[in-house]
């Protein structure tokens, strides 16, 4: 149905719709788009064609800008008003229906109860609303409703007939609901659209990049917002969907498949030049996709598809035969112990790392897991610290060269993380710079050994190294010594407890009473801080008296450095207490 709605303005935008559909000197034309799709389909009624083919003969015939000839929106299938031309073959063919003037659109939701409407009152309650409701109509507004009756008898002379329920039906079947409004747009804006989602040229197209680049035309046409034009969208083209924020011109095709698809033209791309690439696309989805299990990288920025990496099935077999193996003997096997020199002599372009990645993505990744370097079964899931802690567990005695030798092959550079020190600590006892023991080999009092924390630590906390005599602590079954009292205080005393920013193994940290209520580390460098005669103002001096005395393992705060000192000094000042 043809809508004569005026725009009330004439606008660059409304200019920009006449002119995309005008070319070649036709700027005369006086026949539509819409009519001579009509003619078209009328003149080939059961001839099957292709979308070249219409477009072509009417370019020919009336100079019309191809992006203007769009024969997909006039399709029988699909839940608009425009007249149903065509049905689809398949892709880019159609079948001419010819068109009836007096046959029924497809029905859109609830058309049904107004089917009897004449085209000559729909046109008056269409161009009604469009003229006194331009920041839309409130649906199922009673004020908005008594305002449009009021209206319609004044400019028709006559009581609008129907009640409140028809004509929120009635609107919601013939007009874009948004924000609980609705808003009625003529077929130039429907055209409008509609050629510049096909002139961007993508299947998949971020609606925010959409709405930015057009959106002073939008505006104009009062469509002001990205989420409006996603409902506009929904409601006028039902062969296009609106998705994780992207207008889908093509169903089927996914923002990942068109990154995977220029991995199709070359071996790698930067992120920059996927960007330029692909300008339709979000950064952050570019950015994520590129960071999936099927992408590596391969420099700095710089990144391939795993389909461009040699992996062959029979070297495959063999890692397989491996794992396996090794899973047979234990729960884990790990990524450092595969022999993969058959799979980088093939791949000179790829870092170990990326090629190591990829043997598993595609040999191991849908029977086994991956945590880090460490491969289990589907299913089941270890840490490096679950591996060790158990190691501690099943021993007597562990010693510190042997943890972290342990721990250093889960990293594939052969570091440590100070996973060994935590699962030491966590079952065992640290009886010396070298050893942990089980706990069953150690005897502690207690009573008595929180007594003679308690003469050191006669505040809140001190520093572990600020005991330097041991001499009254009662014989626990090895000679006592900070990394013996640091175990005791963390696992056993009932006054003291043990905290620190992270786990070292140069006896950094603090001895505090449970008593003391605080949030995190933090607060006890406040306080400690705030106690002490160091100059606040001075950061250097600052971190060398928390390094000295043992509170931290670097000389300066890091990041929560200015807070720290503004709330010191509020301490001293008094300020806070």
């Amino acid at each position: 149905m043809a809508r004569n709605i005026e725009l009330n303005r004439t606008t660059s935008a409304t200019k920009y719709i006449f002119s995309a559909l005008q070319n070649n000197g036709a700027s005369s034309r006086k026949t539509t788009a819409k009519a001579a799709l009509i003619e078209y389909s009328n003149n080939h009624k059961g001839e099957t064609k292709t979308k070249k083919e219409i477009v072509d003969e009417l370019v020919a015939k009336y100079g019309y800008n191809e992006y203007s000839i769009l024969p997909d929106i006039y399709e029988s299938s699909l839940n608009n008003n425009l007249p149903k031309l065509f049905k689809r073959i398949n892709h880019g063919t159609y079948m001419c229906l010819g068109y009836d003037t007096t046959q029924t659109t497809t029905p859109l939701p609830l058309r049904s109860v107004i089917i009897n409407l004449s085209e000559e009152e729909k046109e008056k309650i269409i161009n009604l609303i469009t003229e006194k409701f331009r920041n839309g109509f409130r649906v199922s507004s009673s004020i908005d409703f008594d305002r449009f009756k009021m209206f319609y008898a004044k400019k028709y002379g006559d009581e609008f007939q129907q009640d409140a329920d028809w004509f929120n039906r009635f609107i919601s079947s013939e007009a874009v609901i948004y924000d609980e409004r609705a808003y009625i747009y003529n077929d130039d804006v429907v055209t409008f659209v509609r050629v510049h989602l096909e002139q961007m040229g993508s299947p998949c197209i971020f609606i925010e990049f959409f709405y930015d680049k057009f959106s002073g035309e939008f505006y104009e046409l009062n469509i002001f917002s990205s989420d409006k034009l996603k409902a506009f969208i929904k409601f006028f083209f039902s062969d296009i969907t609106v998705k994780w924020n992207y207008i889908i011109m093509q169903e089927g095709i996914t923002p990942a498949d068109q990154i995977k698809e220029v991995f199709g033209e070359r071996e790698t791309w930067t992120f920059d030049e996927l960007q330029e690439r692909l300008p339709c696309l979000k950064i952050d989805t570019i950015r994520q996709t590129i960071n999936g299990e099927e992408y590596f990288r391969i420099a700095k920025g710089t990144y391939t598809h795993i389909s461009h990496l040699d992996l062959p099935d029979n070297e495959g077999e063999k890692i397989i035969a491996f794992i396996e193996d090794k899973l047979q003997k234990r729960s884990y096997a790990t990524a450092n112990e595969l022999d993969l020199s058959v799979f980088e002599n093939l791949n000179h372009h790829c870092p170990f790392a990326a090629v190591r990645d990829a043997v598993f993505y595609k040999f191991l990744a849908n029977n086994y897991n991956k945590s880090g370097q460490i491969i289990t079964k589907k299913g089941s899931k270890l840490r490096v610290l679950d591996i060790l802690e158990q190691y501690c567990r099943d021993a007597e005695t562990v010693s510190f060269e042997e943890l972290t030798t342990l721990e250093a092959t889960f990293d594939p550079e052969g570091k440590t993380h100070s996973q060994c020190l935590i699962a030491g600590h966590h079952t065992m006892v640290r009886v010396s710079a070298d050893l942990f023991v089980a706990e069953s080999n150690v005897t502690f009092d207690t009573d008595k050994i929180d007594e003679v924390i308690s003469l050191y630590c006669r505040d809140n906390f001190i520093p572990l190294r600020d005991i330097k005599d041991f001499s009254l602590l009662p014989y626990a079954g090895y000679s006592w010594n900070l990394f013996l009292l640091e175990s005791y205080v963390r696992k056993f005393s009932h006054v003291f407890k043990y905290d620190v920013r992270a786990a070292n193994n140069a006896n950094i940290g603090v001895i505090i009473k449970k008593s003391f209520v605080y949030d995190e580390y933090d607060d006890v460098l406040t306080h400690a801080l705030a106690n002490s005669l160091v100059n606040l103002n001075d950061k250097k001096a600052v971190g060398n008296y928390l390094f000295d005395n043992g509170y931290i393992g670097r000389r300066n705060l890091g990041k929560n450095e200015e807070s720290i000192l503004k709330m010191a000094k509020s301490i001293r000042e008094g300020a806070v207490h």
